[in-house]
């Protein structure tokens, strides 16, 4: 049996710009949140976990707000961008 394996389509800027844009949002509150635990939270058992959490997320959310920042700029190029005009008859 033989299956063909079709690539995906390519995503649009506005597709990976939501998708990327909402995960920055959300690695960055639990960045802070880990941070807080970590570092200025003396109450918290577990500083080591929250110190390494803090540093993976983080580095999550530098990912995903370069991806986010990329295609927004990506999207704003698009939309400046002059449609193209319609092709004029020829003179008779």
């Amino acid at each position: 049996m033989e299956t063909s394996t079709i690539p995906r389509p390519r995503p649009s800027a506005e597709e990976v710009f939501k998708k990327h844009g909402t995960a920055a949002v959300v690695l960055l509150a639990l960045t802070i949140w880990f941070a807080y635990d970590g570092w200025y939270n003396p109450e918290i058992q577990s500083k080591g976990f929250n110190k390494v959490g803090a540093v993976l997320l983080g580095l999550g959310f530098i990912y995903c707000a370069v991806m986010a920042g990329s295609a927004g700029l990506t999207l704003r190029r698009q939309r400046q961008q002059q449609p193209p005009s319609p092709p004029t008859p020829p003179a008779a």
